[in-house]
């Protein structure tokens, strides 16, 4: 492969990518990305970082992820700069760290889209145990992603038009919880006026230190994570002025959406409420959603109804968008030579599909071995793999940041940015990228001091090695059939 041009298997060379490249608006952008932050992650586990780390320790957490995220969109749309326009942005590591780490690191990058598939399974069947808590969870997951699996294979072409759309029903529906939460807050609805207790509320506002902090951070960056592809929309579909506004105008608007519900959901979640204790899986259908909590104390006892119906169509929305993304991603790394021969073939259904029915198969295989191997610890499930996604974000963050280092510093790289007229450059650069890694290796080093520091909690500890231990398989995987010339990538 050079340049990011695979030879499929008739000897023709094609560089299809499995990401939009029509001309996209800064509002389609952004639209995009709100849709993915609004995710059953966030609405069921947001208020989750509450728990382990108090209402200002949440705040906190929040806020860095976000600072890390833009630091993370501007390196990236520097080194999509000097990237050829065929390579897409998951296959960077192989033209700046070298081809062994570009495969892992891809590889690490269709993983996180399964885990995604899987969480996505699973919460299904939580939240319909909302409606019919005697049906075993399992019984809905199987039936629901079939119906999936159809939505992809059948048509995906109305599917942007309808996320965008849903989107902005979601933004209207968190919109109304948050009214609602400070109207509780005041007093004026629920007879209690909480203001800021609290705030000062036992250990509050910063529950366990900056070590709640880091264990709130991998919870924080599960929504987070992915809104970089921002960066890379606005290289391939913006003009040049427009490019330098992407990285502040979408890191705004999720601050605004994060911090909002956080402070408001802290002035009247306690961190020691019952109501954490009770639904300690971070993904319990409604019932673990603070926003539910929040109509409840409205006295809105119909919201929690409400809420479950747009988890529930959230949950299937993200799981097609996964399932969609994972197996276009698929047939791109077989059209590489990263992936085994029968994945290359294409035989896309010129409906939206531009992919085999084997790419989907595989992909939907693996990702209900995952959510089939979560139930081995079915009270954290969700919560183990949430962190395992966030995980395999964060090393997707970390390897960006050392890619940005790398081409400032190689002279190839310099030598490409300087013969072209007006390349993007990251103006925060070195502070940006060294930020970003201070705060990956902090967060789950954080994370693991824990686990171990309470007498070794076994799910918290997997929740933040696994993936990293999955990892190092692939590089060695990848050092393997490099070495041996089973893959020229």
């Amino acid at each position: 492969m050079e340049n990011g041009i695979a030879e499929n298997v008739d000897g023709k060379l094609e560089t299809k990518s499995p990401f939009l490249t029509t001309p996209l608006s800064v509002l389609h952008i952004a639209l995009s990305i709100l849709g993915g932050a609004l995710s059953s992650g966030f609405l069921l586990a947001g208020g989750f970082t509450i728990f382990c780390a108090g209402p200002g320790g949440a705040l906190v957490a929040f806020a860095l992820a976000t600072i890390a995220l833009y630091m993370v969109m501007t390196s990236l749309m520097e080194i999509r700069s000097v990237i050829p326009e065929s390579v897409p942005y998951y296959m960077f590591g192989a033209h700046v760290l070298g081809q062994t780490v570009g495969a892992a690191l891809a590889w690490n990058f269709w993983l996180m889209w399964i885990s995604i598939i899987a969480y996505e399974v699973a919460a299904v069947g939580h939240i319909l145990q909302f409606w019919v808590p005697h049906v075993h969870s399992a019984v809905w997951c199987l039936p629901l992603f079939l119906c999936c699996f159809a939505i992809v294979v059948i048509n995906t072409k109305y599917y942007t038009a309808a996320e965008h759309s849903f989107t902005i029903l979601k933004l209207c529906g968190v919109v109304v919880a948050l009214i609602c939460g400070a109207l509780v807050a005041s007093g004026k609805v629920g007879g209690h006026k909480y203001g800021l207790e609290n705030w000062h509320r036992g250990e509050a506002p910063f529950v366990g230190g900056a070590l709640g902090i880091a264990c709130a951070a991998v919870y924080s960056s599960f929504s987070i994570v992915g809104a970089e592809a921002a960066a890379v929309m606005a290289m391939r579909t913006c003009s040049r002025r427009v490019r330098h506004l992407v990285p502040a105008f979408v890191c705004g608007d999720l601050a605004i959406l994060f911090l909002t519900s956080i402070f408001i959901t802290g002035l009247v979640v306690s961190y020691d409420s019952a109501w954490f204790t009770s639904n300690n899986d971070a993904g319990d259908s409604a019932e673990s959603s603070t926003f539910t909590y929040i109509f409840e104390l409205a006295r809105l006892y119909a919201g929690a109804d409400i809420v479950n119906a747009v988890l529930l169509v959230t949950a299937l929305f993200d799981c097609c968008a996964a399932l969609y993304v994972s197996s276009a991603l698929l047939q791109d790394l077989g059209m590489r030579g990263l992936a085994p021969r029968f994945l290359r073939e294409r035989e896309g259904n010129g409906q939206g599909r531009d992919f085999s029915v084997y790419c989907l198969a595989t992909s939907s295989i693996v990702a209900l071995t995952i959510w089939g191997l979560s139930y081995i610890s079915a009270k954290y499930s969700l919560s183990i793999i949430a962190g395992a996604i966030g995980v395999s974000g964060f090393i997707m963050w970390g390897s960006v940041a050392v890619m940005h280092i790398r081409v400032r510093c190689a002279k190839k790289f310099r030598d490409v940015a300087k013969s072209m007229d007006g390349a993007y450059r990251a103006w925060l650069f070195p502070v940006g990228p060294i930020f970003c890694l201070l705060y990956v290796v902090s967060s789950l080093g954080g994370v693991i001091w824990v686990a171990v520091w309470l007498g070794f909690l076994v799910d918290m500890f997997l929740l933040a090695t696994s993936q990293l231990l999955i990892f190092v398989i692939l590089l060695l995987v990848a050092a393997t059939v490099q070495y041996f010339g089973y893959c020229r990538c």
